[in-house]
C-alpha cells in the first residue's frame, strides 16, 4: 500500500493515501479523505455525505466499505 504526503504539512504521510475507495461514477474519493476531514475539518458536499451515510456508494474493493466508515467518522468528530 502506497503512502502520499500532505500537501499542507509534507512531514505527514498519509498510508494509503492515494488508494480509492469509492468510484461509483458520481463520486470518487481516496483512503486518504478521513485524514484531511479529521486533521483540518473540511466540509464535504451535503450531497456527498448524504449518499455514503445512506450506504448507497459503489465500492472498488471489498475492504473499502469498512474504510468509508472511518471517512464518515472523521467527519461527524470534524462537524462538532
Amino acid at each position: 500500500m502506497e503512502a502520499t504526503k500532505d500537501p499542507l504539512d509534507p512531514s505527514q504521510h498519509i498510508p494509503g493515501g492515494p488508494s480509492l475507495i469509492s468510484d461509483d461514477r458520481q463520486w470518487v474519493w481516496r483512503l486518504d479523505l478521513a485524514y484531511y476531514v479529521a486533521r483540518y475539518r473540511i466540509e464535504l458536499s451535503a450531497e456527498f455525505v448524504a449518499q455514503v451515510m445512506a450506504g448507497e456508494a459503489i465500492f472498488s474493493e471489498p475492504h473499502a466499505r469498512t474504510q468509508s466508515v472511518a471517512v464518515q467518522a472523521a467527519y461527524k468528530r470534524a462537524r462538532r
